[in-house]
């Protein structure tokens, strides 16, 4: 465990990079797709 400490810490650091980025981006994209629903609701 000690010895992999310094291979794995930027690499889950880097996993948790990516999944951090998937998520805003999913995030965004429902942020959009409420937004055109509620738009279309109003109009």
């Amino acid at each position: 465990m000690r010895r992999g400490a310094p291979l794995s810490l930027p690499f889950l650091l880097f996993l948790y990079v990516k999944q951090v980025l998937m998520t805003s981006l999913s995030l965004g994209k429902l942020s959009r797709h409420i937004d055109t629903l509620v738009t279309r609701f109003h109009i």
